[in-house]
């Protein structure tokens, strides 16, 4: 089994959780996010054709905020080009500190809490694993653009920030996806 039929299985047996936590505008315009799998968590990624991501990258105000994760993640490309953006703590990039609530959490609000002295360490494509202790952010290439992320093993001193310029709260994101299921029976043809 590929990792396409894979997804499909799952998109199959998982039909009403992914109803559930459906998301349009996830982390930016034209982003959706699917929860294909429980456990372990395995979450779909499909930009639109309109997504914010494709857009040309500034190193200095990212689209998506530059952020660690929870979990060391494994990426699997399905469709397009993921490139991921790195960073590190040091440098002479200062941005401001926020500190964040999970998607699950169901909140999205920010707190400014500082800021901080970030290198760009520069782009990588084809990544198929990230530490959660790596910060990063992203940008897409291609026509049409999708990939999974499934979680593996937790960072216990996991802290919940994101490092942007000038970060606001934008009402038009994560929004619940109507219609999901048959959006991704669309998308993938079956």
């Amino acid at each position: 089994m590929n990792t396409l039929q894979l997804c499909k299985y799952l998109i199959s047996v998982n039909a009403e959780f992914i109803a559930k936590t459906a998301m349009s505008n996830c982390h930016c315009i034209g982003l959706n996010s699917f929860i294909i799998n429980e456990k372990p968590k395995v979450r779909l990624f499909i930009a639109e054709p309109n997504c914010e991501l494709f857009e040309k990258f500034d190193y200095l105000n990212p689209i998506i905020p530059i952020h660690p994760h929870k979990y060391d993640d494994m990426f699997s490309q399905l469709e397009g080009t993921m490139i991921n953006h790195l960073y590190e703590v040091g440098g002479g990039l200062e941005f401001n500190k926020y500190q964040y609530l999970r998607l699950s959490d169901k909140s999205t609000k920010l707190e400014l809490i500082g800021k901080q002295n970030l290198a760009y360490l520069g782009a990588k494509n084809d990544v198929t694993e990230l530490k959660a202790t790596e910060l990063h952010t992203a940008t897409l290439q291609g026509e049409r653009c999708s990939w999974l992320i499934t979680e593996t093993f937790e960072n216990k001193n996991f802290e919940q920030i994101a490092y942007h310029q000038n970060l606001i709260e934008r009402k038009e994101l994560y929004k619940p996806m109507l219609n999901s299921n048959d959006y991704l029976h669309s998308y993938f043809n079956f």
